[in-house]
């Protein structure tokens, strides 16, 4: 019925995004630093596959639940902080107060949501009431308090800019409108996992749209290496990408269906262990904190007419 396709529309946008992740690992410029980082980048998302199967063969659900549910919101509000800074700075804007003013906003917006209906989620109700019967009340209250005070910040950064004329154009404001509002389903479904669904929907668009346009702009510098090439040759084509992309999520439900069958009892377990891997790596890969990621992605995130100039010290100030 209805609810089967709207799984299925979300599962060829869901999947695609989470192994998009992996596109990075094939940028030429990039291997010696992941190489220098063996750890990190090579031991770090096996350990969470190791750990994530241990925990569900002691049938530590309850963890698991909560662990995917707060690092799920984490990573989907960090990521709408990072996409409003890029329309900030290439709106000319670079003062540190206003991204502080920004990110707490949004952080606290999200969370605020994402907590009021937590008391129907029976995994994490049950961790909770081992500390307090009410402490998913509190968690909430304390988020809502934040949220109305970082959004009165916001508000007063916001008229400050307009009277200086750096007031944020429509691109900026649409992306932070949008980036408050992404968490919204927890605020009328009831279903903690409808409304995660319906909210990662956004989020799934948001991250395919990004990652994709990085590739495609790199694609526009010719040669490397055989993966490099043919990650041009599928992102310059929006026919190939789509094709690539939906052949990537049914190879997965195939593969997810025959495990469910022949080892594991819960069916979305090969679904959540990827997500667990997607949110460790992309906060590798996007750490613009790092000079390395910020030279190597920064010149694919800038207007299209400076998107091959080399990167200058203002612009790593500016990002970082």
């Amino acid at each position: 019925g209805p609810s089967k396709a709207v799984f299925l529309a979300g599962f060829l946008l869901g999947i695609p995004h989470y192994l998009s992740t992996l596109v990075f690992y094939g940028w030429d410029e990039l291997r010696p630093y992941y190489q220098e980082r063996w750890i990190a980048f090579g031991i770090g998302p096996v350990a969470i596959v190791l750990v994530f199967f241990t925990l569900l063969w002691l049938q530590w659900t309850d963890v698991l639940a909560a662990t995917l549910y707060v690092w799920n919101v984490l990573h989907v509000a960090r990521q709408s902080c990072g996409l409003v800074s890029l329309y900030r700075h290439r709106a000319g804007l670079a003062d540190a107060r206003h991204k502080v003013v920004t990110n707490t906003a949004i952080m606290a917006t999200n969370s605020c949501c994402a907590l009021w209906n937590l008391q129907r989620d029976p995994a994490i109700q049950r961790l909770l009431v081992l500390l307090s019967p009410d402490l998913a009340y509190w968690l909430w209250l304390s988020a809502a308090t934040v949220a109305l005070y970082a959004l009165g910040r916001l508000a007063i950064g916001l008229w400050q800019r307009w009277q200086l004329g750096q007031g944020p154009g429509l691109p900026e404001a649409g992306c932070l409108l949008t980036s408050l509002l992404l968490f919204h389903p927890y605020l009328w479904i009831e279903d903690v996992n409808r409304a995660t669904f319906g909210m990662l929907i956004g989020h799934f668009v948001q991250y395919l749209g990004l990652v994709w346009l990085v590739n495609r702009r790199k694609a526009r510098v010719p040669g490397g290496s055989r993966l490099q090439r043919w990650l041009a040759y599928v992102s310059t084509s929006l026919p190939r990408l789509l094709l690539t992309l939906f052949l990537a999520a049914s190879a997965f439900l195939c593969l997810q269906k025959l495990a469910g069958l022949i080892v594991l009892s819960e069916y979305a377990s090969w679904g959540v262990v990827i997500a667990f891997v997607h949110f460790y790596l992309d906060g590798l890969f996007w750490a613009f904190k790092d000079p390395t990621i910020r030279r190597a992605l920064g010149p694919y995130l800038r207007p299209v007419q400076a998107t091959l100039r080399p990167i200058s010290s203002d612009d790593s100030a500016a990002m970082s």
